[in-house]
């Protein structure tokens, strides 16, 4: 899979994130560019706060670090901080 196919890929997920899980109206989700790994596309997660919301509060998203396409099959999984620091060393298993 090409990096534009895996852009493309994240476009359509993330837009099915926000019809199916919208985020709270201060936070808007954007797309960050790809990071190639082995057999897979990573995404950091991403997030605009408009400028109304105070700096302190900015930093207060947690949760996963972002989600992986596989390149072939173009599976989509959410992966957790610790597979991210692996996924150089283990393969993620779908």
């Amino acid at each position: 899979m090409s990096r534009e196919e895996a852009i493309q890929l994240a476009q359509i997920y993330l837009a099915q994130e926000d019809q199916n899980h919208p985020l709270a109206l201060d936070k808007l989700r954007m797309l960050n560019s790809p990071t190639e790994y082995g057999g897979y596309w990573y995404f950091d997660y991403r997030y605009h706060h408009p400028d109304k919301l105070p700096d302190e509060s900015r930093d207060m998203i947690g949760g996963a670090p972002g989600f992986v396409i596989a390149k072939h099959g173009k599976q989509i999984r959410v992966i957790t901080w610790n597979e991210l620091y692996e996924l150089n060393q283990v393969p993620i298993q779908f």
